[in-house]
């Protein structure tokens, strides 16, 4: 078969032609997703932020007493956690600190 220069251009240029409008509908496609995610991260933002206002407002409303209860509820409950707590590994390859000479 003979291979012609116009049939090698006009190939060349359709593949650009349509691979440009796949690029413009991914490109589409990202901003749109990009515009999704901003959003999403707006909402949690806003909602963490009357989350903790809920909490403050919360915890001011109780009398002194109550206060410090929660307090040690609060602390008690952050010391028995879980994910808090420190792995046997921890304890072992923990780097000890030097003595001060006084």
């Amino acid at each position: 078969m003979k291979f012609s220069i116009k049939s090698g251009v006009l190939t060349v240029l359709l593949m650009l032609f349509f691979s440009g409008q796949i690029r413009s509908q991914t490109r589409t496609v990202g901003q749109a997703e990009k515009k999704k995610q901003n959003i999403e991260q707006r909402q949690r933002k806003a909602y963490e932020k009357a989350r903790k206002k809920s909490i403050k407002d919360k915890f001011d409303m109780q009398t002194e007493e109550t206060q410090k209860r929660m307090k040690a509820s609060r602390k008690r409950a952050r010391k028995n956690n879980p994910a808090n707590r420190k792995t046997i590994g921890d304890s072992l390859f923990k780097k000890k600190k030097k003595p001060k000479n006084k």
